[in-house]
């Protein structure tokens, strides 16, 4: 990386740091927010499971959904909340003229937060995993597990990042475009696994979920970690990934690259 661009990155860095320790309310409020849905749902499949006859492992329940919490927080990005303001505000102009500050800005954002939003969950769990791994399904802990679900994880957050940009810059044509964050959230929570999980599904609702993006940014890292998909159908999901990554990024591309040439700032 050149020495200019490095020296931004590391300002920007600290910048979104000292932002995101201001707003530290925000975040627990927030983490709130986006575990209460799993935290409900680990606590309906668990009972479920521990009176079914259909398979369902209370074990495989409980780690489903412990790494399901997990790769939501890491996968969360709200950045569009935020683009959808200074769009239509008039703030986004101080960007038009210099591209990567925005993106630049937009990456290390969720960076920061993410970090400060993971540290104490993650030592819990590599605390529990090391001294009862027996409450956790066996397959979590094979290396190649690990290493493919590390490759899903990062695929995810692009997914959901280049999703949540995209739909914030869809401002420049819709005035009410934070509506559509709140439909975004809705669908998050029913046809990412949340609700249901992915393994449970009958094999309709299975099949016209798997033809959304929100399967490839919250329940596929966990599929394949869990050992639910494995060899050529764990490389076939992680394709599938990489395409809807590659699809939302260059979406967002063109939203940017032809909303900035439409846009007229407010009052003017």
């Amino acid at each position: 990386m050149p020495k200019g661009a490095l020296t931004i990155t590391k300002r920007l860095l600290a910048l979104s740091w000292s932002q995101t320790l201001q707003y530290r309310g925000d975040l627990i409020i927030w983490l709130t927010a986006i575990t209460a849905t799993p935290l409900l749902s680990l606590a309906l499949w668990y009972t479920v499971a521990q009176s079914s006859t259909t398979g369902l492992v209370p074990r495989d329940i409980l780690t489903y959904y412990i790494i399901i919490m997990f790769v939501r927080v890491f996968t969360a990005s709200w950045r569009g909340y935020r683009l959808i303001e200074q769009i239509l505000n008039g703030d986004i102009v101080n960007y038009l003229i210099r591209p990567p500050a925005i993106f630049g800005e937009f990456l290390t954002t969720p960076l920061t937060t993410h970090l400060l939003q993971l540290i104490v969950p993650a030592l819990i769990l590599a605390a529990v995993a090391i001294t009862q791994p027996h409450l956790f399904t066996p397959a979590i802990f094979a290396m190649d597990n690990l290493l493919l679900f590390a490759l899903s994880l990062l695929v995810a957050f692009v997914i959901s990042f280049a999703f949540d940009i995209s739909l914030g810059l869809l401002a420049f044509w819709l005035e009410d475009a934070q509506e559509l964050m709140a439909y975004r959230f809705t669908l998050t929570q029913i046809a990412s696994g949340v609700v249901i999980p992915f393994a449970v599904m009958p094999a309709w609702l299975h099949f016209s979920f798997s033809l959304l993006p929100f399967r490839y940014i919250i329940s596929a890292p966990a599929e394949i970690l869990m050992g639910q998909v494995t060899g050529s159908a764990a490389l076939r999901l992680l394709l599938t990934q990489l395409i809807w990554a590659a699809a939302m990024t260059a979406l967002a591309r063109v939203l940017y690259v032809r909303g900035r040439r439409r846009y007229a700032v407010p009052g003017q």
